[in-house]
């Protein structure tokens, strides 16, 4: 994860904010595209932040309100892994062929800031200067989510806040989707909706699409975001969203994702804090969970409409600072059975943070939380050097989660063996002019990957509950992705 390359030569104009509309996708389902206008249950009217400000849409936005700088959609393609956002500036025709997606995870992958070309680095701060969410669950191990915990944030400085869909469906398909409210020193704000369905099979290529929104707005309430031709729409009771997507005629989504479970986040707040002065951080990290959910719905492709009828995992990430500041690596594991779904995610800060260990997660079945916290680590336990780029290459894996029971009974679960099919390795510089991503990895140190991985019913979650203990086999999804 890095920042801007090119942030002092990007070409930024000055657009006024208007309106969203559901309607006008040049082809592909019109009944998807009347049904996404008619799913609205609110009204958009555009504000600075682009938050709803009133009960029925305007265009008599005030004229401060009408300042924003963004950048021409055609120069920018986001990547997500891990939650991390990487942001690359292409032509429109490289734009076309460049993988969109690492998952998710995540986070300005490819933006590397002028002071990182110029070969200055972040200063050395030291392991005092990130109050990690591991520090809040000695007290508060985890806490469940309510509603208010999935609004958007909507930030107006430097951050990522990403809101993504896993998909295992029970015919085997694998997918996900996902939005990405980006935002660059207050100035530019960028939104984008990404799909992909894995070729699990190694048959043919997965199938990706990677669309740059326009004109997007949030509800009122900031539980639900809109923009030209997509609708995530939050329900009143505050535990299924429905995604319908025409963005793109060749990936149309129509899709609900409904909690079987309760969602959490870990500690009070799940949100590591970075910076000095702890009163006031200059940086964060966030990642709030619905582990276990219900799947229906579907995805057209211009060949096929797939089933996703199936399991889900929901992530809300919110990453409050230049990715390549806040983490050198991550470590993403999705494991779903018939009876448990387990979750978690790791990273490892760089150097200048005192290279501090960070691991959120949880164990869940329907209705009910196992276990929940910051005790749980991540092992690549078997590796092989990359003849591409270096980095070791993970091949078996050990994930365990550790902790206690919401009644105080000693709880272990662990996830050990091969991480199966490398579904995908991206090399999230690969579309990048060939002198800047010479100058990123040589100044920068910084040298992107993400590796994919998984299996079905190959590995076993074996789960022991106070005296209770069972092994269950299920399906994996995992990501590695490797910075600096």
């Amino acid at each position: 994860m890095l920042s801007s390359i090119v942030e002092s030569l990007r070409q930024l104009r000055t657009v006024e904010e208007r309106p969203g509309s559901f309607v006008g996708a040049q082809r592909g389902d019109n009944k998807l595209v009347n049904a996404i206008a008619g799913s609205r249950r609110f009204s958009f009217r555009a504000s600075r932040r682009g938050r709803a400000t009133g009960e029925a849409a305007t265009t008599n936005a005030r004229p401060e309100q009408a300042s924003e700088k963004r950048a021409s959609p055609s120069q920018k393609t986001t990547y997500i892994a891990h939650h991390e956002l990487v942001e690359a500036d292409v032509s429109s025709s490289a734009q076309s062929r460049i993988h969109p997606l690492g998952n998710e995870c995540i986070a300005d992958v490819c933006e590397i800031s002028v002071a990182n070309v110029a070969g200055t680095r972040e200063p050395i701060y030291g392991p005092d200067a990130i109050q990690t969410v591991t520090q809040q669950a000695q007290e508060i191990p985890y806490r469940e989510l309510t509603k208010d915990d999935l609004k958007w944030q909507a930030r107006q400085h430097t951050n990522v806040e990403t809101q993504t869909f896993y998909i295992m469906a029970d015919n085997g398909v694998l997918a996900m989707v996902q939005v990405i409210y980006s935002n660059v020193a207050g100035i530019h704000t960028t939104c984008q909706f990404n799909s992909k369905i894995f070729a699990t099979n190694r048959d043919a290529p997965h199938i990706w699409h990677s669309d740059g929104l326009q004109n997007h707005l949030f509800d009122e309430s900031m539980l639900s975001f809109g923009a030209d031709n997509l609708a995530l729409t939050l329900n009143e009771a505050g535990d299924s969203y429905t995604i319908k997507s025409a963005v793109n005629p060749d990936s149309l989504v129509n899709i609900t994702f409904s909690r079987t479970s309760p969602g959490f986040v870990v500690g009070k707040d799940g949100t590591s804090y970075f910076g000095t002065d702890h009163k006031n951080p200059w940086g964060s990290m966030r990642h709030a969970f619905w582990p276990r959910c219900k799947v229906e719905g579907t995805i057209t492709t211009k060949e096929k409409t797939y089933d996703v009828t199936g399991r889900g995992l929901f992530i809300h990430a919110l990453q409050g600072m230049k990715p390549h500041h806040a983490a050198a690596k991550w470590d993403f594991v999705n494991f779903q059975t018939p009876t448990y779904s387990a979750v978690m995610m790791e990273f490892t800060t760089p150097p200048s943070y005192g290279s501090t260990v960070v691991n959120v997660g949880g164990i869940v079945k329907d209705g009910e939380i196992l276990y929940a916290g910051a005790t749980n680590t991540a092992k690549h336990l078997e590796a092989a050097q990359d003849t591409e780029n270096d980095w070791p290459e993970p091949k078996t894996g050990k994930f365990v989660w550790d902790g206690k029971t919401k009644d105080e009974k000693p709880f272990h679960a662990e996830l050990e063996g091969s991480l199966g099919l490398r579904l995908d390795r991206v090399d999230v510089m690969a579309e990048v002019p060939g002198f800047i991503k010479a100058i990123a990895g040589s100044v920068a140190g910084t040298k992107p990957y993400i590796y994919q991985y998984h299996s079905r019913d190959e590995l076993s979650l074996k789960v022991k509950a106070g005296d209770e203990e069972t092994s269950e086999p299920g399906t994996l999804f995992m990501e590695a992705t490797f910075i600096s």
